[in-house]
């Protein structure tokens, strides 16, 4: 089934020519069997492995596409059910003795590992403790230095010599 997957998208020699990685890039069909593979528990690595194409290619592809990267975090997600089912059916094989205790952790530790890595939404045990705060620099600076100094604006008044806040005017003496 690999073999016959992989034969669709390379030249009948096994290779990648520039034109037809072009192709294969804007192909629904090549998306579709990624999707798919992803979906069914492969990981990057491998489902470019099984459709010949580096992995470091799909996941330039998938950052150059529009849609292309939710397409694979749709597929990541997916691949976390179905490992968060396969780690069900391996404690229910624990249970019943069809599976070893100690195979049956290994099993469960890499499907918990790998659920929170693809979709740490529904299953990391991560809190978001993160703290935003907008703060005016400026304006907290000249406060702090108005209170240090206490040079408040005071309002004009006219003083009992008839002179604004009794300084002398020019020419007084």
């Amino acid at each position: 089934m690999a073999d016959a997957k992989r034969t669709k998208f390379l030249t009948p020699t096994g290779r990648l020519t520039r034109k037809r990685a072009q192709m294969i890039k804007n192909s629904d069909q090549f998306w579709t069997t990624f999707e798919s593979l992803v979906s069914e528990g492969h990981g990057l690595r491998k489902a470019g492995e099984v459709l010949g194409i580096p992995h470091n290619t799909i996941l330039r592809w998938i950052d150059e596409l529009p849609g292309r990267r939710d397409q694979y975090n749709r597929a990541r997600e997916a691949r976390a059910e179905a490992l968060a089912d396969y780690a069900q059916e391996a404690v229910e094989s624990v249970r019943t003795g069809a599976l070893e205790a100690h195979a049956g952790r290994v099993v469960l530790d890499f499907a918990k590992w790998r659920t929170k890595a693809d979709n740490p939404g529904v299953y990391s045990e991560k809190i978001d403790s993160r703290v935003t705060a907008d703060v005016n620099i400026k304006k907290g600076h000249l406060d702090a230095l108005r209170d240090i100094i206490d040079v408040t604006p005071k309002p004009l008044t006219e003083s009992s010599d008839g002179t604004s806040d009794g300084i002398p005017e020019r020419g007084e003496g």
